[in-house]
């Protein structure tokens, strides 16, 4: 018979820092009827795509990119509206790692330049470099972006 205290163990994550698949085996040790249960747990590391809208900051670095909005992505591509008035860009980060963008805005190609790649440390300690663009313009009103 277990004890309580032999049916959870823990198991430390937090020297993981690539996907990695973890394999959880529980077995009671019997010779019964009653084979090992296994189980398999895959952790993805993403990072983080930023944007939004901002007038043209006094550096763009990790603080700027944390201002905007973030999601964890796989991936560069991204659909979203936004709306920008007087000297407000649209800006967009993505890791290095996910490639070179490119931008419809409004159904039209292009209106985004790269501004800057910095070396990003996010919110956690990770570094990673970034590519960082903005719109070519300000003052775009309601804006329908995709990024390919």
């Amino acid at each position: 018979t277990l004890l309580p205290t032999d049916r959870n163990k823990l198991v430390d994550l937090n020297n993981i820092s690539v996907d990695t698949i973890v394999t959880l085996t529980a077995d009671d040790n019997l010779s019964d009827s009653n084979p090992a249960k296994t189980t398999t747990v895959t952790i993805d590391f993403m990072n983080k795509i930023y944007y939004g809208k901002a007038i043209y900051p006094g550096a763009i670095n990790s603080a700027f990119l944390i201002s905007l909005t973030k999601e964890l992505k796989i991936d560069r591509q991204k659909t979203f509206v936004i709306s920008t008035s007087t000297n407000e860009y649209i800006w967009f980060a993505s890791p290095v790692a996910y490639g070179a963008a490119s931008f419809i805005a409004n159904g039209f190609s292009g209106g985004f330049q790269l501004e800057a790649t910095i070396s990003h440390t996010n919110e956690s300690g990770g570094i990673e470099n970034y590519y960082v663009y903005r719109s070519i313009n300000t003052n775009l009103g309601l804006t329908s972006i995709e990024v390919i």
